[in-house]
């Protein structure tokens, strides 16, 4: 799975991947928003969530999942869409590596916090969070967008959502913002490690 916050495809939860059909192309699999409806299927023990930068990682973080063997499908599909807040990891990252270059980590949604992997509903919106990083993916399309930053409300509603990039829906308080680079997410049975920073990735990474 890829996502690409300005690619033109709004890559929200219900409006997108939660069907787990397949959505882009191979071709162009780490470079638009991607989805392999076989991967999504797949048993795993292990998720690495990669953010890359022009087809270069610049950071990584791999967790093991605390019930072994399902599939991204069964964890965060439509059959799961109120699993009221769900950690569905072993703690925090059992990898965690950054290059020293990397840029835009103060509010970065993976990895300016840490914690577990989790999956969350609250109310009317919906979200499907890594760490402590609260990404709303609600039923109405007109909110729906790909990625959200940390917002830094104290336990109040944003006036505005700040936004990675232009896929988003018309909501008024939904802000465009800076693209801090793709976030793919991968997936794996038996492999606790993922390439570091300054590796390339591509559709299937052999460790």
């Amino acid at each position: 799975m890829n996502i690409n916050p300005a690619d033109g495809h709004i890559f929200g939860y219900a409006v997108g991947w939660a069907t787990g059909i397949d959505i882009g192309s191979d071709d162009e699999a780490l470079t638009k928003d991607y989805l392999s409806a076989k991967v999504w299927v797949t048993p795993a023990n292990y998720i690495a969530i990669v953010r890359h930068q022009r087809g270069v990682v610049d950071a990584v973080k791999v967790f093991k999942f605390k019930v072994p063997g399902e599939s991204l499908s069964t964890r965060f599909g439509l059959k799961n869409m109120n699993p009221g807040r769900q950690i569905v990891t072993q703690g925090g990252p059992i990898q965690k590596s950054i290059a020293d270059d990397a840029d835009n980590l103060g509010d970065d949604p993976i990895f300016s916090v840490g914690g577990a992997v989790m999956h969350a509903a609250a109310g009317r919106r919906r979200a499907g969070t890594f760490s402590h990083a609260a990404t709303p993916i609600p039923l109405n399309a007109d909110w729906a967008h790909d990625i959200s930053n940390i917002q830094d409300c104290p336990n109040v509603s944003c006036k505005d959502v700040r936004l990675q990039g232009t896929d988003h829906g018309t909501g008024p308080h939904l802000k465009s913002g800076t693209v801090y680079g793709n976030y793919a997410i991968y997936v794996s049975f038996d492999s606790e490690t993922f390439p570091l920073p300054g590796d390339k990735p591509s559709l299937k990474i052999e460790m």
